[in-house]
C-alpha cells in the first residue's frame, strides 16, 4: 500500500524521467526492506525485476540488482525467466576485476546448494578477503556451515570468533542484513556451546524474521548432510 501511494505522488508530481528514477529508488528501497525480512521470493523479485526495467528503459548498467536476483534465483531453485542465472551464466556481467568476485560468489553459493563443498570453500575462501564487507561477511558464514558439516570444529570456532569480532565492530552498524548475522551466529554458537557476546544476546531476543541466506543457513546447520 505504501508504495503505490508513493507512486500516485510520483505520477502527479514529476516529470517522466525524474518519475522513473524516483520510482527505481522506491523499487530498490522496497527490495532491500523485503530481503531483511524475508518477504516471500515472488514478492522481493518482483521488486528487482522492477529495478532492471527501469535501468534497462534509461540504458543504465547496475550489476547490484542483477546480483541479489542471480542470489535469490541460486536460493530459490528458480530457472524461469528470461534473466536467469542458470541460462545466462551471467559472467560478461562481471569480468571486471573489480566485480568478478560478486560472481565467484554467486558460483560459490550454487555449488554450496548443489552439495560440492570443496568447490564452494575454493571459491568462497577467495570472497572471503574482498573489500565488499557484506559479501565477505556471507562468505565467511558460508564457511563456518560448511566446515560445521564436515567437523572442523576448531576451524568453525575461529570463524564464529572472527566473525563476531566484524559483527561487533562500528563497521558492521550500516552492514546490510546485520541482525541476520548476529542471530545465525549466534545459533550456531549456541549449537556449539560457545560464548555469545552480551551485545548480540540482546539482539537475538528481538529478531523474529531473518534473510533468506540466512534461512538457508540456519536449515543447513540442522540437517545431517555433510561430505
Amino acid at each position: 500500500r505504501y508504495i503505490k501511494e508513493v507512486f500516485k505522488c510520483i505520477n502527479e508530481k514529476c516529470l517522466d524521467t525524474e518519475s522513473a528514477l524516483i520510482k527505481r529508488d522506491a523499487y530498490f528501497t522496497s527490495f532491500l526492506h523485503a530481503f531483511q525480512f524475508n518477504y516471500p521470493y515472488l514478492k522481493i523479485k518482483y521488486f528487482l525485476e522492477q529495478v532492471i526495467e527501469i535501468d534497462s528503459l534509461n540504458k543504465t548498467e547496475n550489476l547490484e540488482p542483477y546480483f541479489y536476483l542471480f542470489l535469490l534465483q541460486i536460493l530459490n531453485g528458480d530457472y524461469s525467466g528470461k534473466i536467469n542465472y542458470f541460462s545466462l551464466k551471467p559472467t560478461k556481467h562481471y569480468e571486471h576485476d573489480e566485480t568478478s568476485y560478486l560472481y565467484k560468489f554467486l558460483e560459490g553459493v550454487n555449488s554450496f546448494k548443489e552439495g560440492r563443498f570443496k568447490s564452494a570453500k575454493h571459491k568462497l575462501i577467495f570472497v572471503s578477503n574482498t573489500h565488499n564487507q557484506t559479501i565477505n561477511s556471507w562468505a565467511r558464514q558460508l564457511l563456518v556451515v560448511i566446515n560445521f558439516k564436515q567437523g572442523n570444529i576448531d576451524l568453525v570456532t575461529k570463524l564464529i570468533a572472527q566473525e563476531n569480532k566484524y559483527l561487533l565492530s562500528d563497521t558492521s552498524k550500516t552492514f546490510f542484513t546485520l541482525n541476520s548475522s548476529v542471530f545465525f551466529i549466534a545459533i550456531i554458537s549456541k549449537q556449539l556451546f560457545l560464548s555469545i557476546p552480551d551485545r548480540n544476546k540482546k539482539s537475538i531476543n528481538n529478531i523474529k524474521v531473518i534473510s533468506p541466506i540466512h534461512d538457508l543457513l540456519i536449515k543447513e546447520i540442522k540437517t545431517n548432510r555433510t561430505i
